[in-house]
């Protein structure tokens, strides 16, 4: 109140003060305590260079280096869309990224016609870490036409700037106000984080266009293991550029060591793409006349996915992923394709549980973890379309289908009649078959994992130690617990789907078959369970109760018993 009255030029307060308010002890002394100790824990950071050093690099990004020539692409990005929010008069944004060898040393450059900054901005928000520099209350008072223009910066975490020394420590930026003239143009260079950065004008003659340029000297060539290159196929920078910009809404403009016409990177946006269109982002066509072949396999994939890929929206209608599910969409060719998901249109996560995109949210500052944007209910509804449009398609096989089941069970919460989800002796199990294929046993042997496993091209159970196709015996059955879905198993807990009347159990010490039921009872052994009960009019506790006594320890053996004992569950008939 005090300082607010002087900044007024009003009578100031006569109190203009706390007595000891300056530390926790000097207060104590004027009012004492009794029995403890007041001390002043508030966090400091007494090294901050070291700090943003650590944070700023491996430790916060991994030894992932187009990590940062997509954060740098993202802020370029970022104030070419400010300058269209407060400059009606723009309309040639663009982003220029360059890669060059200059005296032995290979040279990256990110450049933008955006807003571009002054001095006060670039000392007091570009240097600020840990906040984002568009919500600063400086960024506002300097563009105050920003946020009510429905400007919507793509970075969120206020660190991205500082990534750039994971690719080196000899930093420069250049900039210059879009609205500033020749002489307000600065340069900001760094030699390492240990070292105080050095600020200057930039000098005449030389002149420096509206927006920002950034130059590190790259610490690795780009062509090395450690390079920026490193994960592209021809070692092209426009490659990198499009396997980080998923979506832009300028041109990205990239120019190769080699010099000569520059890549162009033309705007898109995945939500209102076609199908098409978006898999062409997201896995762009290959040239070259030794990529001939893996372009008509691109072009074979490309099909299937238009066929099959369906969509994802959020609450408000908004296109959140467009997407296909199906191993056979990662295997069936050379290429490997894995699924996008693309945080704010750049590239977050892949995973190899679909084809196609699903938005995601970091859920740390270098988003290569993610969480997707839409809710489980979206998703469910989601897989009920896939399975659907699978149907339709003809891509329904039995292999597909088991291949499928533990993750559509884990997310649904049920199969369908003709959903196969184990193998016994008489080929591919399904839920509607369970109960009657049981009725006609007094006897089944659950197989439960290892040393069975499968091959699901064709179906068949495998003995995995010795690679060897076995044939169940008769009252042998084995589930399909397989899945590469990960990123969707994580929405969809192994508890989801669990039978509440059992959940006492959970704190139960030892493995009482209450608790062991408890656990299975929302996947497909659960299912198959239910199933046997109902053919052999039982409860669960009557085929799980004695193998509990037996201290779930049954064993049989195969026709060939030298391939060793196979455990599981012996259910007898009551």
């Amino acid at each position: 109140m005090d300082a607010l009255l002087h900044d007024l030029g009003r009578r100031r307060l006569a109190a203009r003060a706390v007595a000891g308010v300056d530390s926790p002890e000097r207060f104590a002394e004027l009012f004492p305590v009794l029995g403890w100790r007041p001390v002043d824990a508030a966090l400091q950071i007494s090294d901050v260079p070291a700090l943003v050093g650590v944070l700023g690099g491996e430790q916060l990004y991994g030894r992932e280096p187009e990590v940062a020539v997509r954060e740098l692409i993202q802020n370029a990005q970022d104030a070419v869309m400010a300058r269209t929010v407060v400059d009606p008069d723009f309309t040639d944004g663009r982003v220029e990224v360059r890669l060059s060898e200059v005296d032995g040393e290979w040279v990256l450059e990110v450049g933008d016609n955006g807003v571009g900054m002054d001095e006060d901005l670039l000392v007091h928000s570009l240097l600020d870490f840990g906040r984002s520099g568009w919500s600063s209350n400086r960024v506002r008072k300097s563009f105050p036409g920003l946020a009510g223009g429905g400007f919507k910066p793509r970075g969120r975490f206020g660190i991205g700037f500082f990534s750039v020394f994971m690719l080196g420590d000899q930093v420069e930026l250049v900039t210059r106000r879009y609205d500033g003239a020749q002489a307000d143009a600065r340069r900001l260079g760094f030699d390492g984080l240990d070292r105080r950065p050095l600020l200057t004008a930039v000098q005449a003659p030389a002149r420096v266009a509206p927006g920002t340029l950034v130059r590190v000297v790259l610490k690795h060539s780009p062509f090395t293991a450690e390079g920026i290159l490193r994960r592209t196929e021809d070692d092209r920078l426009g490659q990198l550029i499009e396997r980080l910009a998923l979506e832009s809404t300028v041109p990205v403009r990239s120019w190769e060591p080699r010099g000569g016409v520059p890549d162009v990177l033309p705007p898109f946006s995945l939500e209102t793409g076609t199908a098409d269109q978006v898999f062409d982002r997201l896995y762009p066509p290959l040239t070259g006349s030794w990529r001939f072949g893996l372009e008509k396999q691109r072009v074979q994939l490309r099909e299937a996915f238009v066929q099959r890929a369906t969509e994802l929206f959020d609450d408000s209608g908004r296109r959140i992923g467009l997407a296909a599910l199906g191993p056979d969409l990662l295997y069936w060719n050379q290429l490997g394709y894995m699924g996008i998901v693309p945080v704010n249109g750049f590239l977050g996560d892949e995973s190899i549980a679909f084809a196609g995109y699903l938005e995601g949210l970091p859920n740390r500052a270098s988003r290569d973890q993610v969480d997707l944007v839409a809710d489980r209910a979206v998703v469910s509804r989601w897989f009920s379309d896939q399975e659907r449009r699978l149907r339709e398609t003809g891509d329904f096989s039995d292999s597909v289908q088991l291949e499928l089941a533990y993750t559509f069970q884990r997310v649904l919460g049920r199969l369908g009649a003709d959903f196969g989800c184990g193998m016994t002796s008489e080929g591919v199990l399904r839920p509607g078959r369970m109960g009657s294929w049981a009725a006609q046993r007094s006897e089944i042997f659950l197989a439960m994992g290892m040393p069975l496993s499968w091959n699901t091209r064709p179906p068949q159970v495998i003995h995995y130690l010795s690679g060897t196709q076995v044939r169940l015996p008769d009252d042998w059955v084995s589930i399909f617990f397989y899945s590469n879905a990960d990123i969707f198993l994580g929405m969809f807990p192994d508890s989801y789907n669990r039978d509440p009347a059992y959940e006492f159990s959970r704190d139960q010490p030892g493995l009482a078959w209450e608790k062991v039921w408890w656990r299975m009872s929302g996947n497909l052994h659960g299912l198959l369970l239910r199933e046997i009960c109902r053919a052999w009019s039982c409860d669960v506790g009557d085929l799980l109760a004695p193998v509990a006594q037996r201290q779930w320890s049954d064993f049989m053996y195969l026709e060939d018993a030298s391939l060793g004992p196979v455990f599981g569950y012996l259910l007898r008939r009551p």
